[in-house]
């Protein structure tokens, strides 16, 4: 876990300093790694996709970009459907809730990425004519 989060902060400070190569590398060796270790619907599995997004998006990878931050979107929306199940076991807790009711935000932040990333593909195409 440690190695792991070591990389994710090298991969945020390549992001910070333009490095976008190093960035998707070091994010890329974290996003494996929490695949391998841990649950499928990790919020930090989503959280790495976003800033693997982000990355590759500076990167101008605007496809790999777009894929990512749509596996962020497919890991966020399988923990609420997991987070659903579970309330049906036991009504009464409101933790559940309360994480659904945070991570649809995050989702509409991420559609909203998608679309930016789409547009930034357009205008670069759009130059390149």
């Amino acid at each position: 876990k440690d190695l792991c989060e070591t990389f994710l902060t090298l991969g945020e400070v390549s992001l910070e300093n333009k490095n976008y190569v190093q960035a998707v590398e070091d994010l890329s060796f974290c996003l494996d790694w929490l695949k391998a270790s841990w649950p499928s619907d990790s919020r930090s599995i989503a959280d790495t996709h976003y800033l693997l997004g982000v990355a590759l998006r500076f990167h101008m990878k605007y496809e790999e970009a777009t894929a990512s931050f749509k596996a962020a979107i497919a890991v966020l929306d399988s923990r609420i459907k997991n987070l659903s199940h579970q309330m049906k076991s036991k009504p009464e807790s409101t933790d559940e809730t309360e994480e659904i009711e945070s991570l649809i935000p995050k989702i509409n932040k991420i559609k909203e990425k998608i679309g930016d990333t789409n547009k930034m593909k357009e205008e670069l195409f759009e130059e390149i004519d």
